[in-house]
Protein backbone atom coordinates (compact mmCIF):
# COMPACT_ATOMS: atom_id res chain seq x y z
CA UNK A 1 0.00 0.00 0.00
CA UNK A 2 1.58 3.15 -0.63
CA UNK A 3 1.71 5.89 1.91
CA UNK A 4 2.94 9.22 2.76
CA UNK A 5 6.09 9.62 4.18
CA UNK A 6 7.84 12.21 6.41
CA UNK A 7 10.55 12.55 8.72
CA UNK A 8 10.66 14.42 12.36
CA UNK A 9 14.06 16.38 11.84
CA UNK A 10 16.42 18.07 15.08
CA UNK A 11 18.31 17.90 17.89
CA UNK A 12 17.10 15.71 21.30
CA UNK A 13 15.51 17.13 23.84
CA UNK A 14 13.34 19.79 21.83
CA UNK A 15 9.80 17.87 22.50
CA UNK A 16 10.46 15.68 19.61
CA UNK A 17 9.28 12.20 21.16
CA UNK A 18 6.17 14.72 22.73
CA UNK A 19 5.41 15.93 19.14
CA UNK A 20 6.13 11.75 17.99
CA UNK A 21 3.68 10.45 20.55
CA UNK A 22 0.74 12.76 20.14
CA UNK A 23 0.74 12.10 16.20
CA UNK A 24 1.37 8.54 16.74
CA UNK A 25 -1.95 8.57 18.28
CA UNK A 26 -3.28 9.28 15.33
CA UNK A 27 -5.45 6.73 13.84
CA UNK A 28 -4.33 7.20 10.19
CA UNK A 29 -0.31 7.89 11.19
CA UNK A 30 2.35 5.64 12.72
CA UNK A 31 5.92 7.47 13.64
CA UNK A 32 8.41 5.09 14.99
CA UNK A 33 11.61 6.20 16.94
CA UNK A 34 15.32 7.14 16.36
CA UNK A 35 16.08 3.88 13.65
CA UNK A 36 19.57 5.25 13.17
CA UNK A 37 20.60 6.05 16.65
CA UNK A 38 23.04 3.27 17.11
CA UNK A 39 24.68 1.40 14.61
CA UNK A 40 26.33 -1.32 16.67
CA UNK A 41 22.84 -1.45 18.56
CA UNK A 42 20.31 -0.87 15.56
CA UNK A 43 16.69 -0.74 17.06
CA UNK A 44 17.42 1.03 20.23
CA UNK A 45 14.41 2.37 22.01
CA UNK A 46 12.54 1.13 19.20
CA UNK A 47 9.30 -1.25 19.63
CA UNK A 48 9.67 -4.88 18.75
CA UNK A 49 8.65 -4.85 14.51
CA UNK A 50 11.93 -3.27 14.16
CA UNK A 51 13.95 -5.50 16.17
CA UNK A 52 14.02 -8.99 14.49
CA UNK A 53 17.02 -10.02 13.09
CA UNK A 54 16.26 -9.76 9.10
CA UNK A 55 15.11 -6.01 10.25
CA UNK A 56 18.46 -5.41 12.06
CA UNK A 57 20.62 -6.86 9.37
CA UNK A 58 18.62 -4.54 6.64
CA UNK A 59 19.11 -2.35 8.77
CA UNK A 60 22.52 -1.96 9.11
CA UNK A 61 23.71 -3.14 5.35
CA UNK A 62 21.03 -2.20 3.26
CA UNK A 63 19.41 0.88 4.87
CA UNK A 64 17.35 2.24 1.87
CA UNK A 65 16.00 -1.51 1.41
CA UNK A 66 14.77 -0.99 4.84
CA UNK A 67 13.03 2.09 4.30
CA UNK A 68 12.13 1.30 1.02
CA UNK A 69 10.71 -2.30 1.15
CA UNK A 70 10.34 -2.73 4.72
CA UNK A 71 9.49 0.73 6.72
CA UNK A 72 7.50 2.22 4.17
CA UNK A 73 6.28 -0.77 2.21
CA UNK A 74 5.82 -4.28 3.85
CA UNK A 75 5.59 -2.78 7.94
CA UNK A 76 2.40 -0.20 6.58
CA UNK A 77 0.57 -3.52 5.06
CA UNK A 78 0.59 -5.27 8.35
CA UNK A 79 -0.16 -2.63 10.08
CA UNK A 80 -3.49 -1.37 7.61
CA UNK A 81 -4.27 -5.12 7.95
CA UNK A 82 -4.34 -5.27 11.98
CA UNK A 83 -7.11 -3.57 14.25
CA UNK A 84 -4.89 -0.79 15.48
CA UNK A 85 -4.13 1.09 12.16
CA UNK A 86 -6.49 -0.11 9.52
CA UNK A 87 -6.80 3.67 7.73
CA UNK A 88 -3.10 4.06 8.15
CA UNK A 89 -2.11 6.86 5.21
CA UNK A 90 1.01 8.38 6.80
CA UNK A 91 4.24 6.76 8.14
CA UNK A 92 7.60 8.53 9.47
CA UNK A 93 10.47 8.33 11.64
CA UNK A 94 12.44 10.11 13.39
CA UNK A 95 16.10 11.51 12.74
CA UNK A 96 18.75 13.80 14.29
CA UNK A 97 21.37 15.57 13.20
CA UNK A 98 24.19 13.75 14.56
CA UNK A 99 22.27 10.19 13.32
CA UNK A 100 23.03 8.17 10.19
CA UNK A 101 26.87 9.32 10.05
CA UNK A 102 28.63 6.07 9.75
CA UNK A 103 29.54 5.19 6.53
CA UNK A 104 27.16 2.62 5.41
CA UNK A 105 24.48 5.01 7.14
CA UNK A 106 25.58 8.42 5.40
CA UNK A 107 23.43 7.04 2.47
CA UNK A 108 20.27 8.15 3.78
CA UNK A 109 20.58 11.55 4.37
CA UNK A 110 21.30 11.57 0.65
CA UNK A 111 18.30 9.48 0.30
CA UNK A 112 16.47 11.92 2.15
CA UNK A 113 17.30 15.02 0.12
CA UNK A 114 16.66 13.31 -3.01
CA UNK A 115 12.90 12.18 -1.96
CA UNK A 116 11.52 15.55 -3.01
CA UNK A 117 7.75 13.80 -1.52
CA UNK A 118 9.21 13.42 1.53
CA UNK A 119 7.10 15.73 4.26
CA UNK A 120 9.43 17.39 6.99
CA UNK A 121 9.01 18.68 10.40
CA UNK A 122 11.58 20.23 11.78
CA UNK A 123 11.73 20.67 15.08
CA UNK A 124 13.56 23.53 17.09
CA UNK A 125 13.95 24.54 20.31
CA UNK A 126 14.83 28.53 20.76
CA UNK A 127 16.95 28.36 23.75
CA UNK A 128 19.37 25.94 23.32
CA UNK A 129 20.80 26.01 27.02
CA UNK A 130 17.73 24.32 27.67
CA UNK A 131 17.45 21.96 25.27
CA UNK A 132 21.52 21.45 26.27
CA UNK A 133 20.87 21.42 29.71
CA UNK A 134 18.29 18.55 29.42
CA UNK A 135 20.26 16.47 27.47
CA UNK A 136 22.79 16.51 30.38
CA UNK A 137 19.97 15.56 32.64
CA UNK A 138 19.12 12.61 30.92
CA UNK A 139 22.50 11.40 30.93
CA UNK A 140 22.64 11.97 34.46
CA UNK A 141 19.15 10.29 35.11
CA UNK A 142 19.54 7.73 32.90
CA UNK A 143 15.61 8.62 31.99
CA UNK A 144 14.62 10.16 29.14
CA UNK A 145 11.04 10.10 29.03
CA UNK A 146 8.75 10.33 31.86
CA UNK A 147 5.21 8.84 31.13
CA UNK A 148 1.95 7.75 33.14
CA UNK A 149 4.07 4.23 33.22
CA UNK A 150 7.09 5.13 34.30
CA UNK A 151 6.74 8.44 37.37
CA UNK A 152 9.12 9.79 39.45
CA UNK A 153 8.69 8.09 42.70
CA UNK A 154 6.48 9.71 45.51
CA UNK A 155 8.29 12.90 46.84
CA UNK A 156 10.89 13.01 43.92
CA UNK A 157 8.61 14.74 41.30
CA UNK A 158 10.43 17.94 40.26
CA UNK A 159 13.38 16.74 42.60
CA UNK A 160 16.95 16.94 40.73
CA UNK A 161 20.33 17.95 41.50
CA UNK A 162 22.13 20.79 40.14
CA UNK A 163 24.64 20.71 37.18
CA UNK A 164 28.03 21.84 36.37
CA UNK A 165 27.46 22.98 32.68
CA UNK A 166 31.15 23.63 30.90
CA UNK A 167 31.41 26.82 29.24
CA UNK A 168 33.64 24.88 26.48
CA UNK A 169 31.08 22.50 25.79
CA UNK A 170 27.94 24.54 26.11
CA UNK A 171 30.01 26.94 23.07
CA UNK A 172 30.02 23.74 20.98
CA UNK A 173 26.25 22.58 21.98
CA UNK A 174 24.88 25.97 20.53
CA UNK A 175 26.86 26.12 17.64
CA UNK A 176 26.02 22.90 16.60
CA UNK A 177 22.57 23.35 17.12
CA UNK A 178 22.58 26.65 15.03
CA UNK A 179 25.05 25.49 12.06
CA UNK A 180 22.47 22.19 11.54
CA UNK A 181 19.38 24.27 11.76
CA UNK A 182 20.76 26.41 9.04
CA UNK A 183 22.03 23.23 6.97
CA UNK A 184 19.03 21.02 7.09
CA UNK A 185 16.95 24.11 5.78
CA UNK A 186 18.80 24.68 2.78
CA UNK A 187 19.10 21.14 2.33
CA UNK A 188 15.45 20.58 2.21
CA UNK A 189 14.32 23.49 0.86
CA UNK A 190 12.39 21.73 -1.73
CA UNK A 191 10.65 19.63 0.25
CA UNK A 192 6.95 20.06 1.58
CA UNK A 193 8.52 21.39 5.47
CA UNK A 194 7.32 22.85 8.51
CA UNK A 195 9.31 24.37 11.42
CA UNK A 196 7.51 23.30 14.78
CA UNK A 197 9.15 25.26 17.98
CA UNK A 198 9.65 23.84 21.29
CA UNK A 199 8.35 26.69 22.98
CA UNK A 200 4.90 26.47 20.87
CA UNK A 201 4.86 23.10 21.24
CA UNK A 202 4.65 23.19 24.97
CA UNK A 203 2.85 26.38 25.82
CA UNK A 204 0.34 25.74 22.57
CA UNK A 205 0.43 22.32 21.71
CA UNK A 206 -3.49 21.80 20.65
CA UNK A 207 -2.95 24.18 18.00
CA UNK A 208 1.05 22.88 17.09
CA UNK A 209 -0.42 19.45 16.87
CA UNK A 210 -3.59 21.00 15.06
CA UNK A 211 -1.19 22.63 12.45
CA UNK A 212 1.13 19.33 12.06
CA UNK A 213 -1.78 17.10 11.36
CA UNK A 214 -3.12 19.42 8.49
CA UNK A 215 0.51 19.73 7.02
CA UNK A 216 0.48 15.78 6.97
CA UNK A 217 -3.26 15.66 5.18
CA UNK A 218 -4.91 13.77 7.80
CA UNK A 219 -8.37 14.94 9.44
CA UNK A 220 -7.60 16.76 12.41
CA UNK A 221 -8.26 14.34 15.57
CA UNK A 222 -8.48 15.42 19.22
CA UNK A 223 -4.81 13.58 20.31
CA UNK A 224 -4.16 13.56 23.84
CA UNK A 225 -0.39 13.82 26.03
CA UNK A 226 1.12 10.78 26.57
CA UNK A 227 4.23 11.90 27.64
CA UNK A 228 5.05 14.46 30.98
CA UNK A 229 7.47 17.46 31.36
CA UNK A 230 10.12 16.01 33.21
CA UNK A 231 11.65 19.46 35.10
CA UNK A 232 9.70 22.22 36.25
CA UNK A 233 12.29 24.34 38.02
CA UNK A 234 14.12 27.56 36.63
CA UNK A 235 16.95 27.12 34.77
CA UNK A 236 19.18 29.10 37.53
CA UNK A 237 18.05 26.20 40.08
CA UNK A 238 19.86 23.65 37.83
CA UNK A 239 22.78 24.79 36.93
CA UNK A 240 25.17 25.73 39.39
CA UNK A 241 27.45 28.10 37.52
CA UNK A 242 24.51 29.41 36.03
CA UNK A 243 25.68 33.23 36.76
CA UNK A 244 29.02 32.62 35.78
CA UNK A 245 28.10 31.24 32.62
CA UNK A 246 25.35 34.16 31.95
CA UNK A 247 28.54 36.75 32.36
CA UNK A 248 30.90 34.72 29.90
CA UNK A 249 27.67 34.72 27.02
CA UNK A 250 27.10 38.37 27.76
CA UNK A 251 27.45 40.49 24.53
CA UNK A 252 27.42 37.33 22.17
CA UNK A 253 24.68 35.62 19.83
CA UNK A 254 24.28 33.42 22.75
CA UNK A 255 23.31 36.19 25.49
CA UNK A 256 19.33 35.75 24.91
CA UNK A 257 19.54 31.93 26.18
CA UNK A 258 20.15 33.72 29.80
CA UNK A 259 16.79 34.79 30.55
CA UNK A 260 16.46 34.19 33.52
Amino acid sequence: MAVDRFIILGRPRTGSTFLQTLLDAHSQIRVFGELFAQYSRPGWGIEPALKSPQAIAMIQNEPIKFLEDYLFGELPRRLAASPFKPRLSVVGFKLFYDQAQEDSWQIVWRWARQQKNLKIIHIKRRNILKAHLSQRRAHANRSWISTPLNPPAPGEEGATSPLYLDYEECLRAFKFTREQELLCDSLFSEHPKIDVIYENLAEEWEAEITRAQEFLGVPCEPLKPFTRKQSRLPTTAEIVNYLELKDRFRGTAWESFFDE
